[in-house]
């Protein structure tokens, strides 16, 4: 167990097979780490235990950065750094608040970032917004962003699973700009099956809803068989209403099948 005592400014810091004086500033609201020239260091510890880097009145355990007034604002950046097992690759993460290079247009906001790849994880606004893929998410959680010109972005959120018996694996697209969802939309919303390379339902930004199809062109476009016990039509104009050169045909419903059939 390490103690500490204070000589002369000097603390004696005593872990079990090493002792190290270090020159010590015991004000009365914090105590510092600071150099023989008296230079204070950015550690600080509050008789109360609690612990801060970049502050000298940390109200947590731990507290990184500080509630600085003035334009010039403050940061609370921990950086995470490692090194791979073979040593040929280096990368770290900026995790904190207030990171100018994170592109928020939120200054509280709180964010993950990849330092080497200048790419975000997750960032959280200070009005509660999760943003994947964005630094300025608009809603409680928004994957992608707005980005203006030519290369545009996608939002797309990947849902996977395992069978119970681990003999099959599915994951799921959803979202929005899939360009492999076959869509001649560039907006359109789809749900398409990564491993089959099929889609499910898939809507235009018109609002058109495409199924079996990625062009739907109308409000319900259906690629394929449609097996239904009901259907309600209306608003449908009277047969003495149609062009003189159309040939009406009549519908019949096979009773056994369902299957519907026009006779001419």
């Amino acid at each position: 167990m390490s103690t500490a005592t204070n000589i002369a400014n000097v603390a004696t810091l005593t872990v079990p097979g090493v002792t190290l004086d270090v020159p010590q500033d015991l004000s009365s609201q914090a105590q510092f780490v600071q150099d023989a020239a008296g230079n204070k260091s950015a550690l600080s510890l509050t008789k109360g235990g609690n612990v801060g880097v970049g502050t000298a009145n940390p109200q947590q355990p731990f507290q990184v950065g500080q509630y600085q007034a003035g334009a010039a604002g403050s940061v609370g950046i921990i950086r995470i750094a490692h090194t791979s097992n073979n040593g040929s690759a280096f990368k770290s993460w900026d995790v904190g608040v207030g990171n100018p290079v994170a592109g928020s247009n939120d200054p509280d906001a709180f964010s993950i970032r990849c330092v080497e790849n200048q790419v975000n994880g997750p960032v959280v606004s200070s009005a509660g917004s999760v943003g994947i893929g964005t630094a300025n998410p608009q809603q409680p959680l928004q994957v992608g962003q707005y980005q203006a010109g030519a290369a545009g972005s996608v939002g797309i959120i990947r849902i996977a699973h395992t069978s119970n018996n681990g003999s099959a694996f599915k994951s799921w697209d959803i979202g929005v700009g899939n360009p492999v969802a076959g869509s001649n939309d560039p907006d359109a919303f789809s749900i398409r099956c990564v491993e089959n390379q099929v889609n499910g339902p898939v809507v235009s930004s018109a609002g058109r809803v495409g199924i079996g199809t990625p062009n739907p062109q109308q409000m319900l476009d259906v690629n394929g068989l449609i097996q239904a016990k009901g259907i309600i039509i209306s608003g449908v104009a009277p047969a003495a209403n149609a062009p003189n050169a159309k040939n009406l045909k009549t519908l019949s419903i096979d009773p056994a099948t369902g299957t519907l059939y026009y006779q001419d």
